[in-house]
């Protein structure tokens, strides 16, 4: 078995767990030198495809699948797919998982720290700080008895409405199998609802967090109608994919003040232009698509990426694939 790691962000000494099972198995991991060029990388990556059973990867392109003569799996330590789900894997028999739930803590306490940073007037307080103002904010807000909406109820999702409880929220759902037994028997929800009454839940949440995975049913879900049946007291927050909100509607609703706030962890074009309009959006915090980070993460997602090296080598079913059709 030969194992080619393309990624950058995750190092040799975080992978030496992978490199001793592959190791064990009588296999060999390929691996570019990451010091080099951008450009030197990939060509040398391009030349190992041809050998790899199975690949490490957060990002690769037609060329590569071009030369996967070999390749029967490919795992993604991201939770969002969206961006690999070229036409050629998707209708190839490659298998392809990825790191859904291994950074659902921090992100889930990432959506908690931006709830408390409106309710409690946080980022007002900061300013009065610079300022050396001492002024009392008898408008802050309380979490507790509030109605949490949440769109899109995975791995995320999950973590976000079992915190949520701590507080003593309602929690609202929307998710595409509504009824299914699990979902049912979750005792940190108390609706859940189908994708088709979006508007339903976003009437009547108090705190909406965007969670879903980005597909061409839930590009630009969030637009001007939506926003619009909204409370004004409202708060956004989009911890997935930039794409699911239509940013000029958000950026309108914000400055005319027909929702409270919002908090953006992704947005469409990343990083975000200096001359972006959203930077001086009234009410908007942005948080530079830092809502995973931890130093924990790496390693749930090499010990996830090595449980499923035995179930590779073995014939095992494995762990998080990914239905490359939903997206998901």
């Amino acid at each position: 078995m030969k194992v080619l790691a393309l990624i950058e962000y995750i190092s040799d000494s975080d992978l030496a767990p992978a490199y001793q099972i592959v190791q064990e198995l009588g296999g060999e991991i390929l691996r570019p030198n990451m010091s080099l060029p951008a450009a030197e990388r990939t060509a040398q990556g391009l030349e190992m495809m041809g050998q790899a059973d199975a690949m490490l990867a957060s990002r690769f392109g037609e060329e590569h699948l071009k030369r996967a003569e070999k390749l029967r799996w490919i795992h993604s330590p991201m939770a969002g797919v969206n961006h690999l789900l070229i036409p050629a894997l998707v209708k190839s028999p490659i298998v392809l998982t990825n790191g859904a739930g291994m950074n659902a803590i921090p992100i889930a306490e990432h959506v908690f720290g931006l709830l408390l940073a409106f309710t409690r007037r946080l980022a007002v307080f900061h300013t009065l700080q610079k300022e050396a103002r001492w002024q009392m904010q008898q408008e802050a807000e309380e979490l507790y008895g509030r109605t949490l909406g949440i769109v899109g109820y995975g791995s995320i999702g999950r973590e976000i409405a079992r915190i949520a409880k701590g507080f003593g929220m309602q929690v609202w759902a929307t998710k595409r199998n509504p009824g299914d037994p699990a979902t049912a028997k979750d005792p940190h929800l108390d609706r859940t609802l189908p994708p088709a009454q979006l508007h339903q839940l976003l009437s009547q949440a108090d705190f909406v967090v965007l969670s879903t995975a980005l597909t061409p049913e839930t590009e630009n879900m969030i637009g001007a109608a939506e926003l619009a049946v909204m409370k004004p007291t409202a708060y956004l927050i989009n911890i997935a994919r930039g794409q699911l909100i239509q940013e000029a509607a958000l950026l309108e609703a914000l400055q005319e003040g027909k929702i409270a706030g919002a908090g953006l962890d992704v947005v469409v074009q990343e990083p975000l232009p200096p001359d972006s309009p959203l930077w001086k959006a009234p009410n908007l915090l942005i948080t530079a698509h830092s809502s995973w980070a931890s130093p924990h993460v790496r390693g749930c997602n090499v010990q996830l990426f090595c449980d499923n090296l035995r179930r590779f080598a073995a014939g095992q079913p494995l762990l998080n694939i990914v239905d490359k059709e939903l997206g998901y």
